[in-house]
């Protein structure tokens, strides 16, 4: 999902050569608090476009060629993560590469009214016949 942020006004900051251009926000839904959208021009306004050794889009003064705008890429937090956001959903997955686990496995004490807390499996009462 993306959204147009209103024109922004840019300046050549050899000549003072002022342009305005429309700018694409790009919110995904996984995106989550820290995260640094993309950003990207739609429309150039007066202005060059140009890209970038490795290949992101650039704009460029028309008078002399100075650079003025450069495409954002997005860029992920991996701060603070809660103990959900690093074991996902049923937290059984590390979802962090390259890092440990910091929360060992939680086991559960045995409570012989539940069936699921790892003690014996109890056996149903036989059934009677008539």
């Amino acid at each position: 999902m993306a959204y147009l942020s209103p024109p922004t006004t840019l300046t050549c900051p050899a000549c003072g050569f002022e342009g305005q251009i429309v700018v694409v926000v790009g919110v995904g839904p996984a995106s989550r608090r820290g995260d640094i959208a993309p950003r990207y021009f739609k429309e150039p306004g007066a202005f060059t476009e140009g890209e970038t050794e490795d290949g992101i889009g650039t704009l460029n003064c028309p008078n002399d060629g100075t650079l003025v705008w450069t495409n954002k890429r997005t860029h992920h937090a991996y701060g603070p993560l809660s103990r959900k956001e690093m074991q996902g959903i049923h937290g059984r997955n590390w979802l962090v590469p390259e890092t440990e686990n910091p929360f060992p496995p939680q086991k559960h004490d045995y409570n012989p009214k539940d069936p699921f807390s790892g003690g014996p499996t109890p056996r149903p009462p036989p059934i009677k016949r008539k």
